[in-house]
Order: structure tokens, then sequence, then C-alpha cells
């Protein structure tokens, strides 16, 4: 993906026939708080989508409001050009965010051309009728199961994914995927669909982390290489994330922590 990249929703969709026959498989596991096993056997492609869309889903169900910080930081060394920006993110479900920028600094132009359109197309993106076409799902792609690595102990299958076709909420690229949650632990890549002319090449990293029964966001690194500005690096940090005491109460899983842990 281009700079937008990391605003594009990751949320897991499938096939409503599907999720009836896994969600009833899985539900139980992840609501009643039970430590989950490593997988016995390594599973195939078309069992990983499954298991990804059926935990998705039971997610979507118990995830409540939440609020994050984020560090916008864009930085291009040819002009010695740097801007940054710090906002307050609230979730509230199925997918409504808002944004308070905290603190600004550097380049006025960069902030409102650059960093206040990631906020615009991070909003836009989550809108009931565009959220279906930045899913990472057989609906938007076609995938490879390229094979397994560990991290921190923990047993992940790697996808490749190819858009089905050009967008600016589509990425090409691997998706890594925890083999006991389920969940998008890692993405590297480049956007489906050049934005721009004047962008001639654009990869980013994106990295999620297990904050109780939930993957959010960590961390975002872009690099893009920009006819006559040339290279061109954005970074974006996830930290702070805090759950409403009443998270767990409220929660559609019973025995939902209260509190979510920080990002940093």
């Amino acid at each position: 993906m281009h700079v937008f990249h990391w605003l594009w929703s990751l949320g897991l969709g499938y096939p409503p026939r599907t999720l009836r026959l896994a969600v009833l498989v899985v539900a139980a596991g992840l609501c009643a708080q039970e430590p989950a096993a490593s997988p016995a056997r390594s599973l195939s492609l078309n069992e990983v989508l499954a298991r990804m869309a059926a935990m998705d889903h039971v997610r979507a169900g118990c995830l409540s409001e939440y609020s994050g910080t984020r560090l916008y930081v864009l930085d291009n060394k040819r002009f010695g050009t740097h801007a940054e920006m710090q906002v307050r993110m609230t979730f509230q479900p199925p997918a409504a965010k808002t944004f308070e920028v905290v603190s600004a600094k550097g380049s006025k132009v960069i902030r409102s051309r650059v960093l206040q359109r990631l906020i615009q197309t991070e909003q836009e993106a989550a809108r009931a009728d565009v959220r279906p076409r930045t899913l990472i799902t057989p609906a938007n792609y076609t995938f490879k199961l390229a094979g397994t690595d560990t991290e921190q102990g923990r047993m992940r299958y790697i996808l490749e994914a190819e858009p089905i076709k050009p967008s600016k909420y589509l990425f090409r690229g691997r998706v890594w995927v925890d083999a006991e949650d389920f969940a998008v632990a890692r993405i590297e890549g480049a956007p489906a669909q050049n934005p721009s002319f004047w962008i001639h090449r654009t990869a980013f990293v994106h990295t999620y982390r297990k904050f109780g029964d939930f993957w959010l966001s960590v961390s975002n690194y872009s690099r893009s290489d920009v006819r006559v500005f040339g290279q061109t690096h954005v970074n974006l940090d996830y930290t702070d994330y805090r759950f409403p005491e009443t998270h767990a109460a409220r929660s559609a899983c019973a025995g939902l922590p209260a509190q979510g842990g920080s990002g940093q």
C-alpha cells in the first residue's frame, strides 16, 4: 500500500454458511478464555481461511469500545521535511472511529495534505459501504499458502496475497497469521494500485500484537520513492490502548478482560 495503507480496515469476513459452522467450533474456546493449544498439524489453505473468518467473527462480537494513541511521523531527507502529529483515536463498534489531534509540529503543509488525509482515508474505509472492499478475504484476494514460521514461540502461517483487481484499499504481498488465534500478526507488501504518477515505488510493513483477546496494530512503516522528492518515510506507532471499565460487562463474551494493555 501507499502512505495510506495502514488506514484500511483489516477485518476478516467469510461466507455466512462457513461462518455458521466454524463459529460453533471456536466460539466457546475464545469466550471461555481457555488457553489456546498449538495446532497438532499444519492446516490447508482453506482451513486457515475458514478459521480466520470464524475467529474474526467471534472477536468482532466481543470487542467493545476502545481507544489508543497514534504518532504519525513523516520525513523526507532530500528537502529536510519533517512533520508529526499525535492523535487519540476512539473506536466504537461496529466500525466507527473518531480522532482528536493532541499535538502537532513540523510542516503545516505536510500535516494538512498528508497526515490529516491519512485520518480521513481511515474514516472512509470504515464506512459500511466501503469496508467490505478492504477486507483480507477471498472476495478481494487470491491466496497461496507459502509456509510457516515461528515468532516468540508462536507458530504463524504465511499467506501470499494477490488482489483480484486493482484498488486503493488493497495490497499485494504476504500476510502472517497466528496459528493459535488465526489473527493477522504481520503484513508486508505494496499497494495494489499506484496512487499517483509521482510515486514510483512503495513498500510497507504493518505489525500487530495481542492485547487480551484482541490483535491490534502496534506499528506501521512505509517507504515511498517519490519523483523529484526522493525517498519519503512514514512511521506510525500505536500505543496506550485503553478499554472502558465496563468493557467486560458489555462484552458479548463473558470473561474478557476489562482493561487492555499498552501498545508500547
